[in-house]
């Protein structure tokens, strides 16, 4: 049996060419951090949060430096814990009051939000968000245009993240992206 290593090489440099990352080899470059919550029954891990790096150094650094909005709320890195902990543990997101599909809705970008944080990102697949970017909700409801301004930013992070096809789930009703 002869083998055409011209073909061969073909397919092989086509298949380079068009390869694609998975989320845990974007968590080994360092492209994405899955984010971890002590659960009580850890097996019950329902969805999965990754982030980026931006939004992992300003959870790192700025969240700590914080202070709630209204003092009869919680630190703003607790909600942020609090947040991530049901988001993890497929709990029930109330629509409106902790996330939403953000306008246009045709670009399936999503707000995950506590009183004072906003996480802006995508469901790569069914329960499965990457948060590219994250504000404060002060700053995102006085700086003007700064909502439209994260979309597109998403949206542009989205494109250029070197991720399997489909790189989101487009036209998903909420329940099917937040299924657990």
């Amino acid at each position: 049996m002869s083998i055409d290593f011209q073909y061969y090489s073909l397919l092989v440099n086509v298949w380079l060419l068009t390869y694609m990352a998975t989320l845990d080899e974007l968590e080994t470059r360092g492209d994405l951090t899955k984010v971890t919550v002590r659960l009580t029954f850890p097996d019950v891990t329902r969805r999965s949060l990754y982030v980026s790096p931006q939004v992992r150094d300003w959870i790192q650094k700025d969240l700590f430096e914080l202070a709630a909005f209204e003092q009869s709320n919680i630190a703003p890195r607790m909600q942020a814990f609090a947040l991530f902990k049901m988001f993890i543990s497929g709990e029930a997101l109330s629509e409106g009051e902790m996330f939403r599909l953000m306008l246009p809705l045709e670009s399936d970008i999503y707000e995950l939000k506590s009183p004072d944080l906003r996480f802006f990102g995508w469901f790569y697949r069914p329960a499965v968000f990457i948060a590219v970017a994250a504000d404060t909700m002060e700053r995102v409801h006085t700086v003007a245009g700064l909502s439209s301004g994260y979309v597109k930013a998403v949206s542009l992070a989205r494109d250029k993240m070197d991720l399997d096809p489909p790189k989101y789930i487009e036209g998903a009703s909420v329940s099917h992206v937040f299924s657990v």
